[in-house]
């Protein structure tokens, strides 16, 4: 009889444990304090893989984007997509800040680059245009300063939502 009594306690705890598991990964992120009483805000990146869509919020403008994470899909990028949807884009997730240099081989859409470190717009790249049918010295795209993300979205989406540097980015809903 102690038997069942302490599988059914396992089992409860375990339940327990897996329900309040379940409900922190995929509840809407927002900023809260922490137990120093500090507002504590995740990183976009720590809960970035390939397999993940995320929302990501910047000033007003709330995007989609899709998560580059691992190196074939950071080398593959957006290129052969013939568009983007218009709050969409891609998000590129880097394990360190660097200066990731981006070009636009195979692309049939122009873009915008939003450079993020630490969750804050360190820089923009406005109106990439796609490259000459044939060109064969593309020239590549670099951060002014180090990032370890970079957001692509259609050409004149930083204008269009007032994206600036200095802007922090903040995640809203993981998928």
């Amino acid at each position: 009889m102690k038997l069942t009594y302490v599988f059914i306690a396992v089992v409860l705890t375990g339940g327990i444990a897996a329900a309040s598991n379940f409900y922190l990964a995929n509840e809407t992120v927002e900023d809260g304090e922490n137990s120093d009483g500090a507002v504590a805000k995740p990183r976009i990146d720590s809960y970035a893989d390939d397999s993940r869509l995320i929302e990501i919020k910047i000033g007003n403008a709330v995007l989609a984007a899709e998560v580059a994470a691992s190196p074939q899909k950071k080398a593959k990028g957006l290129s052969g997509r013939n568009a983007l949807g218009e709050n969409e884009g891609m998000l590129f997730v880097y394990d360190a800040p660097g200066m990731y240099g981006f070009w636009m081989q195979g692309m049939k859409f122009d873009l915008d680059f939003v450079w993020i470190r630490d969750d804050t717009v360190v820089g923009l790249t406005t109106y990439v245009s796609v490259p000459e049918e044939g060109s064969g010295n593309l020239p590549a795209y670099y951060p002014p300063e180090p990032a370890d993300m970079v957001l692509e979205i259609n050409a004149g989406s930083v204008d269009k939502f007032g994206i600036g540097k200095g802007m922090t980015t903040q995640p809203i809903i993981f998928q």
